[in-house]
């Protein structure tokens, strides 16, 4: 029992320092003659085997005395549990914010370019991107960050990207390149969007180049040139820019609950621009 008091305050302990969670709670339920109940529905289908969802709670573990008032709650702790799993895996709900949690700091990028047109050469960039996190700004958002303000609520967090490295074009001209955009997560909306940052005050976004749409994943993914053992999701954007036209495609690769690697690409297309850009993200 010491032992177990102590880990409290260990920087080291995990989430269950007894380890075994699921044979910690059976060993409770039985020195407490607590049977463990049903789902309160049909729960989700996990592959590989196709078994049926089975997530344990301490609510799963009622008393055999409860007050009406007791059970009411019992069934609002499962209905939730319930609903966040479906939401999770069958609506893309959560990932917006664990994509925005796990892009901090830096990563380095390797980018193609291939164009159409003998205006735009092809080449390949290389270089580093990093995401600083910073509290929300109001720029390109000043009703929705008032609006926040005035009732007293968080504004919420933003990253500046700041992209740095070298572009090499096919015609063996190089130079050196850099870009800005801010990532912003809306916390009461559950959406992940990426602005443009002025170009005469690079730290400040100026306005909305996209918002980012996750679409549901399929499970497991191997995704070229990222490994195995990888569970991706993808979304989709666009935008257009008076006559060009960006459709974008994103590839978000999570190794448990952090980003592995993720890709983002465009095919950009208008009087003026054919061409498409792949770039992989990796730690």
């Amino acid at each position: 029992m010491l032992r177990t008091v102590s880990l409290r305050t260990d920087p080291r302990v995990s989430q269950f320092p007894m380890g075994d969670y699921v044979w910690l709670m059976s060993e409770f339920a039985t020195a407490l003659d607590l049977e463990r109940s049903p789902p309160l529905g049909k729960m989700p289908m996990l592959p590989p085997r196709e078994d049926e969802m089975d997530i344990l709670t301490p609510a799963r573990y009622p008393s055999k005395n409860l007050s009406e008032e007791q059970q009411s709650e019992v069934v609002k702790s499962l209905k939730q549990t319930e609903l966040t799993a479906w939401s999770g895996l069958s609506s893309g709900k959560f990932m917006a914010k664990a994509v925005f949690r796990s892009l901090a700091g830096k990563w380095k990028l390797e980018r193609d370019l291939v164009s159409k047109l003998p205006s735009h050469p092809s080449g390949h960039f290389s270089g580093t991107a990093q995401f600083l996190l910073r509290e929300a700004t109001k720029e390109g958002r000043e009703a929705e960050y008032n609006f926040l303000k005035g009732i007293g609520e968080h504004q919420g967090h933003e990253y500046l990207y700041i992209e740095t490295g070298e572009f090499r074009a096919d015609n063996g001209f190089t130079f050196q390149a850099s870009r800005r955009y801010v990532w912003r997560y809306d916390e009461r909306k559950d959406k992940l969007s990426v602005w443009f940052a002025k170009v005469d005050f690079p730290k400040m976004a100026d306005y909305l180049f996209h918002d980012v749409k996750f679409k549901v994943a399929d499970g497991e993914e191997n995704v070229e040139g990222t490994g195995t053992g990888t569970v991706g999701w993808c979304a989709r954007a666009d935008h257009l820019c008076e006559q060009d036209f960006y459709d974008v495609d994103y590839s978000f690769n999570f190794r448990a609950v952090n980003l592995r690697d993720w890709r983002l690409a465009y095919a950009v297309k208008g009087p003026q621009k054919d061409y498409t850009i792949d770039g992989w993200y990796e730690r």
